[in-house]
């Protein structure tokens, strides 16, 4: 069986604060071997400040995985799912002497719990809390007039995510 789903997520500690995305998502299901996912999201860039500038950074992300883990008590479907996300961050100074610009690969292992509700037909509201952990942490810096290296933003050891989305089932 097939299914898709959009809608927004939440994350803290990817990006400064806590920012929003619109993430879309693919599932595709094949009896009683795990169910195979896809997933896009998009995080416009939110701003890190930092004495005198600082910079915007922005994300986006596709991912792959499976839930090999799940459930269902109709009308509802629980899982637990696992997989790895590759994107490109882009961060852009503003404020100092001199202003950059870096775009950077990023790769993060996922684990995601899973709650879907069938609302009638074949469509399903859904909720996912996912918790990222980067193999390579992001960190946005500048060097100051005496050599010193200040950080603007560090993404954080470990993300937290929460996606809540609307979709459609084929089957």
């Amino acid at each position: 069986h097939a299914k898709i789903e959009a809608g927004p997520s939440l994350q803290i500690g990817r990006l400064p604060g806590v920012s929003l995305a619109g993430e879309a998502q693919a599932f595709l299901g094949f009896g009683r071997w795990p169910t195979l996912f896809a997933d896009f999201a998009y995080w416009p860039e939110t701003r890190a400040d930092s004495s005198p500038g600082g910079a915007q950074v922005g994300l986006w992300t596709a991912g792959l995985g499976l839930c090999p883990v799940g459930g269902r008590t109709t009308p509802r479907l629980y899982g637990l799912c696992v997989g790895a996300d590759v994107g490109r961050l882009h961060a852009a100074g503003f404020g100092f002497d001199t202003s950059g610009t870096i775009n950077r690969w990023v790769v993060d292992l996922t684990i995601a719990g899973r709650f879907e509700q069938r609302l009638g037909g074949h469509f399903f509201v859904s909720a996912n809390l996912v918790l990222a952990i980067p193999l390579v942490r992001t960190r946005v810096a500048y060097s100051t007039s005496t050599g010193e290296t200040q950080v603007v933003f560090q993404a954080w050891p470990t993300t937290a995510m929460c996606h809540v989305g609307l979709g459609y089932a084929f089957d």
